[in-house]
């Protein structure tokens, strides 16, 4: 009876399931490489402005975004790794897994998130955060009466607020970024209609100086 093929060094044959652990491992360092080149090179934030009607509603788009649903394909590729193995290493698969449902939860809920700044005649309204639970800003400025930025001292930078002053002493504070670095001359122009105290900058203009370069670039 003739005797089975031996591989080729003696060496024995690769269970499929070491195999498929050994190819899922070296996708996952990978894709983390991938993602670690993204944040990196695709950082550029493009926003948007669409009229509707009188108002104008200013969106940002960036291919950041797409980031958040590769993590919990990472994670997800990770969980089939160690669910492979055995012994303990199946509990971290499992951790894995529930960390991968999360994530992608995540993932769908920012993705579906509504941010955007809405210039109307009469004000503005700013949201962020997720579908779920968004975080709405809104300034009237029929009833505001002190308007001015502010200026704090930062790590990376100085960081900037816009701060309204109603008639009845509230107070809003809106952090300006990307969004809110587009829609302020907008926003600015509409306030200038109003009988409203724009207090200046240090450098005796309304709009700090840092902010004005950041605006140009």
């Amino acid at each position: 009876m003739d005797a089975m093929p031996q591989p080729k060094g003696g060496e024995e044959p690769k269970p499929p399931a070491r195999t498929l652990q050994r190819n899922l491992a070296r996708a996952g360092v990978l894709g983390g490489l991938l993602v670690l080149v993204g944040l990196f090179v695709f950082n550029g934030v493009e926003v948007s402005v669409e009229a509707q009607g009188d108002s104008r509603k200013y969106t940002a788009s960036s291919a950041l975004d797409y980031i958040f649903y590769v993590f919990p394909v990472l994670t997800a590729n990770l969980a089939v790794v160690f669910w492979l193995r055995e012994g303990i290493y199946r509990v971290f698969g499992v951790v894995l897994g529930v960390l991968t449902l999360w994530l992608a939860f995540q993932a769908i809920d920012l993705g579906l998130a509504d941010h955007h700044v809405t210039v109307t005649p009469t004000g503005f309204t700013r949201q962020v955060g997720s579908s779920l639970a968004p975080m709405r800003q809104a300034v009237d400025f029929e009833a505001v009466t002190t308007l001015y930025i502010e200026e704090t001292p930062a790590e990376h930078g100085p960081e900037y607020t816009l701060v309204a002053f109603s008639s009845d002493v509230s107070e809003v504070r809106v952090p300006i970024y990307d969004l809110m670095r587009t829609a302020l001359p907008d926003i600015l122009d509409v306030a200038s209609r109003y009988e409203i105290l724009m207090l200046s900058s240090d450098d005796g203009q309304f709009m700090p100086s840092g902010l004005r370069e950041l605006m140009l670039e």
